[in-house]
């Protein structure tokens, strides 16, 4: 009778662990970003031509105006590459007015676009009319994207976190310890059940 409590008790103790691992486990935000990675490539950007990818752009735009549209990826401006959306905005805005020459890919075709960038414009469309992402966030590997979204969970840069606040952190880690605390003991006593 001995080993059926004790073997009742580990497979509780288990679903208990299985359980808090999952809460304390990120998995919304790998698949998200997974699924977004494999969404672009599907839509022609290729990460490992780099720069940015076009997320919008506005109607009557100079960018829309150029035949650029979403998911374009943009790689070049006047021969310089570009590493970072922030380094591709300031070297549009320093050209305000001025003709400059995008290399603009997609589906691995690139072409010259030669375009203006408006001198005014609204806030919300800057001097191309379009939002840009940076490429190298989707470049990783699928452990470096598992890796990186569970430190975020951990350390408070998620989405869940930014959203509800600092207690989602704390829910996170006690699931964790609970998880790892309930699978060592239900370990233990199927360990002792057998053994009996």
């Amino acid at each position: 009778m001995k080993k059926f409590w004790y073997l009742l008790v580990s497979i509780i103790l288990l679903l208990i662990s299985f359980t808090s691992l999952r809460l304390s486990f990120p998995y919304f935000e790998i698949n998200q970003t997974l699924s977004n990675k494999q969404f672009l490539v599907n839509n022609g950007v290729n990460f490992d031509l780099g720069g940015v990818f076009v997320k919008a752009v506005s109607p009557g735009s100079p960018a829309s105006e150029e035949g650029i549209d979403i998911y374009s990826q943009i790689t070049q401006i006047d021969g310089n590459g570009i590493s970072n959306s922030v380094e591709f905005l300031n070297s549009v805005r320093s050209n305000q007015g001025k003709q400059i020459v995008l290399i603009v890919c997609k589906s691995n075709t690139c072409k010259n676009v030669q375009i203006i960038p408006r001198a005014q414009s609204a806030s919300n469309e800057g001097p191309l009319g379009i939002q840009v992402q940076d490429v190298s966030s989707y470049r990783k590997s699928t452990i470096q994207i598992i890796i990186e979204q569970i430190y975020n969970r951990y350390f408070g840069q998620d989405f869940f976190t930014q959203h509800f606040g600092p207690q989602v952190i704390i829910v996170s880690w006690i699931s964790l310890i609970i998880g790892i605390i309930s699978l060592v003991f239900s370990v233990k006593l199927a360990g002792k059940a057998f053994r009996n």
